[in-house]
C-alpha cells in the first residue's frame, strides 16, 4: 500500500518536508564545513499525511476544500471536529486543495465540519522505521552514511543509520532527530540526492 507517513518541520504538523524529486520545502542546511567535518542536528516529526479544512462543510456536501494540497496517494481521510470523527473517501482531486468525497465511510456518520478542522489520512501504521537513501550513487558514490537518526529523549539519543519508530495511530506523531555529518576534507558540493525513506505497514484506522 502507498505511503502514509510523512516528515514535518514542526510539532504543529503543518509544513511537510518535500517528497523525492520535489524541492519546494526540502530538509536543507545552508552550509557545512567539509574541511573540518562539520555536523548539523535538526528535529523533525513523523506523522500521517494531514491538512486543514479551508471552508465549512455541512452534513451533505461532497466538495471539501483544504488549506494546502494533500492526499495524492490513498483514498480514506478522517475529518476531526471536536470529539467527533467522520471518515470520507476521496473520489476526485487527490493531491490538490479541492477534493470530491463520499461521506460517512467506515461506520461513521456525516456531520458538519468547520474551517480549521484537522483532516488526516485515515490509516494507522506499524513496523515504522526511517533511514537514508542516496539516489545518485552512480554519480557521486553512496553518501547516505552522512545521515543518521535518533529518538527524542532529552538529547541523550544514540544516532544510527536506521531508526525504528513506534507504531503510530492516524492522529499521532513522533519527534525524531536527524544528524548530518560531513566527512573531513570533503570538497565543496551541493547535495540534492539524499532521501529520507520511511518504511511502514499500513491498515485502515481504528476509530
Amino acid at each position: 500500500m502507498a505511503g502514509v507517513l510523512r516528515l514535518y518541520f514542526e510539532a504543529t504538523l503543518d509544513t511537510l518536508v518535500s517528497t523525492e524529486g520535489s524541492f519546494g520545502a526540502p530538509d536543507s542546511v545552508a552550509s557545512l564545513d567539509g574541511g573540518d567535518g562539520d555536523t548539523d542536528e535538526t528535529a523533525f516529526w513523523v506523522a500521517a499525511e494531514q491538512g486543514v479544512l479551508n471552508s465549512d462543510m455541512d452534513d451533505s456536501q461532497t466538495d471539501l476544500t483544504l488549506l494546502a494540497a494533500r492526499f495524492a496517494t490513498l483514498p480514506l481521510i478522517a475529518v476531526v471536529t471536536g470529539a467527533a470523527v467522520e471518515v470520507m473517501a476521496i473520489t476526485a482531486g487527490g493531491g490538490t486543495t479541492g477534493l470530491t468525497v463520499t461521506r460517512a465511510q467506515a461506520g461513521t456518520s456525516a456531520i458538519a465540519h468547520t474551517t480549521g478542522d484537522r483532516v488526516y489520512l485515515a490509516y494507522d501504521t506499524t513496523s515504522n522505521s526511517i533511514s537514508c537513501r542516496d539516489n545518485e550513487q552512480v554519480v557521486s558514490g553512496d553518501e547516505s552514511t552522512w545521515i543518521e537518526y535518533a529518538e527524542d529523549d532529552g538529547g541523550a539519543g544514540t544516532y544510527a543509520a536506521s531508526l525504528s519508530l513506534g507504531n503510530l495511530a492516524y492522529d499521532s506523531s513522533q519527534k525524531i532527530w536527524r544528524k548530518v555529518t560531513i566527512p573531513a576534507s570533503t570538497s565543496p558540493k551541493r547535495k540534492t540526492d539524499l532521501i529520507h525513506d520511511i518504511s511502514h505497514d499500513v491498515s485502515e484506522a481504528t476509530l
